[in-house]
């Protein structure tokens, strides 16, 4: 969707993963403009798009998404 349209033209993103690997779903190139965060899997095996309380990205604070975001502002 949206974060690899950012990809394709170039645009610095900040971009979190947890089911999901940045490796395979993540941009390939210009990594310098791309800020990535993974967090560990919380769940196993991992639900997806069908977990119904999506704790993983929940352990991602509003401080460390701020944090990221600061550098491209």
């Amino acid at each position: 969707g949206p974060m690899h349209l950012a990809f394709a033209v170039k645009t610095p993103t900040v971009s979190f993963f947890c089911a999901a690997s940045p490796k395979l779903s993540g941009p390939l190139e210009n990594l310098d403009i791309h800020n990535i965060k993974k967090v560990p899997l919380t769940c196993s095996p991992c639900l997806g798009k069908s977990c119904l309380d999506a704790f993983c990205l929940k352990q991602i604070s509003a401080l460390e998404v701020f944090k990221k975001i600061i550098p491209h502002l």
